[in-house]
């Protein structure tokens, strides 16, 4: 599993964003315009004073500046004298109203340096709290109005009905002032400037979609290369069987059959693609967001499970995702079971810290980072056995005379189509991500943690998930 070094990156575009705007503060620059020097307009010597609106800019931009450069002392000296000067509905609203042109100005910029309406939620979700969440939903979706909905990547609109962002004030009103009358001015300046700040800190990531107005329609008609909604359900059938299960062993058959069910999908699409020169089923990229605590360990559960499905997984360390790379059925057979294994381990991880009363040391995190390695490590193994069962299945099954000058005069195509696939998916992931480091695990595992979480992956067998499974999904597609 390669890491991808992003924390370095980050750094040095933090940096130069700070230098960039620190200059423009230090010579009357505004990110809503140029205002003149302070120290000038109080001479007395002729100069005109600083009007209202002048002063409130100043200090937005003061306290933009400091809150994305980590000095909140002197952030909050802007917010309070920006406060004060706020008494009446109109000065309160010429400021939510200048607001919310810089935020939505920085969710553009944001849309340039990589980032999706999905992946901003979450960041600030991750970074800063749901009320913040709200606000950037708000800018983001009055930022995507201005696009017609098919110049936009086929996924955004989705995403932005998944996170419940859309503009739900009046036509006449700006984000922010909405905002306002229904939260109050303080709390919702002191929120939203916080959101500016941090979108004015966002690193530069992988860019995986077009940019808005960028994007082509799509073609009428579902696209061949879709995942059956059918097949989905009964893949989450059982992952939902195997999540509500009290019995590990049940829990294990379950996923281990919906991973054979997945396996045997991709397997067939792989050929069908292979056969047919107007299908199209590229390699591409996805981001799968991990919620803190222990990170790296349940990204190295995401990495087993996307290795058992021919899929690569680079962590961006650091920023709170991982990009997972393959094929359309691979990356769906990723992101149902990962989210169906991470509920079932972190429900037997707490199991354990039950039992243990907590004076065992199951509750500590030495305990819990090992038990969900040994968890990841082991699972992976039951899903790669589940897959490679299927994929020999299904070699003999799809194996036709291609080349009678090869060896035995047969050539197993599955085989060959595997390794096709797997080439593209290696050469997306180069791509994207042209340097990557790898890192290799730097804490002591604790014994019974890590015991605890092999029992927790390996108490069944896998032999008994796969003999009741359909030997094709052909009936679904």
């Amino acid at each position: 599993m390669g890491v991808h070094n992003q924390q370095r990156r980050a750094a040095k575009a933090k940096e130069r964003r700070r230098r960039r705007t620190s200059s423009a503060h230090e010579s009357g620059g505004s990110v809503f315009g140029s205002w003149p020097d302070p120290g000038l307009l109080h001479t007395g010597d002729g100069e005109p004073p600083m009007t209202e609106g002048e002063h409130n800019a100043h200090d937005l931009t003061d306290a933009i500046v400091m809150l994305s450069a980590l000095n909140k002392p002197r952030a909050e000296i802007s917010i309070r004298r920006l406060i004060a000067r706020c008494v009446t509905p109109a000065q309160q609203a010429a400021v939510t109203r200048r607001l919310s042109q810089v935020l939505v100005a920085r969710i553009a910029d944001a849309w340039s340096g990589g980032w999706r309406p999905l992946d901003l939620h979450n960041f600030v979700g991750r970074e800063l709290d749901s009320a913040a969440q709200a606000i950037a939903g708000d800018a983001m979706a009055t930022q995507l109005a201005t696009y017609a909905a098919t110049t936009l990547a086929e996924s955004w609109p989705q995403q932005l009905r998944t996170i419940e962002a859309s503009r739900w004030w009046p036509s006449n009103q700006d984000l922010l002032t909405a905002r306002s009358d229904a939260d109050g001015f303080e709390p919702t300046l002191r929120k939203a400037l916080a959101v500016v700040a941090l979108l004015s800190m966002l690193p530069v990531i992988e860019r995986l979609d077009p940019l808005p107005g960028t994007a082509q329609p799509r073609r009428p008609g579902r696209d061949r290369t879709d995942v059956d909604p059918r097949l989905l359900e009964r893949v989450r059938r059982l992952l939902a069987q195997a999540e509500s299960t009290p019995y590990e062993a049940e829990a294990d058959t379950f996923t281990a059959a919906a991973q054979s069910l997945m396996t045997r999908h991709s397997l067939d699409a792989a050929m069908l693609a292979a056969s047919d020169e107007r299908r199209t089923d590229a390699a591409t990229p996805t981001r799968v967001w991990v919620e803190r605590p222990y990170e790296q360990e349940k990204v190295r559960l995401l990495h087993a499970v996307a290795d058992a499905n021919r899929c690569r997984t680079v962590w961006s360390s650091g920023l709170g995702f991982a990009t997972v790379v393959g094929h359309t059925a691979d990356l769906a057979a990723v992101e149902a079971i990962f989210t169906s294994l991470l509920l079932q381990a972190t429900r037997a991880m707490v199991g354990e810290g039950r039992r243990g009363g907590g004076s065992s040391g199951s509750r500590t995190r030495s305990f819990r980072r090992s038990f969900l390695t040994a968890y990841a490590a082991r699972i992976g193994d039951r899903l790669r056995a589940a897959t490679d069962a299927e994929t020999e299945s299904a070699i003999d099954e799809h194996e036709i005379v291609a080349d009678p000058g090869a060896c035995g005069g047969r050539s197993r195509a599955l085989v060959r189509v595997l390794a096709e696939r797997s080439a593209e998916v290696d050469a997306k992931v180069d791509e994207l991500f042209p340097v990557l480091v790898s890192k290799p695990a730097q804490f002591t595992p604790d014994p019974r943690g890590w015991e605890a979480g092999r029992r927790a992956a390996d108490s069944a067998s896998l032999s008994r998930a796969t003999s009741s499974l359909p030997r094709r999904c052909a009936g679904d597609e």
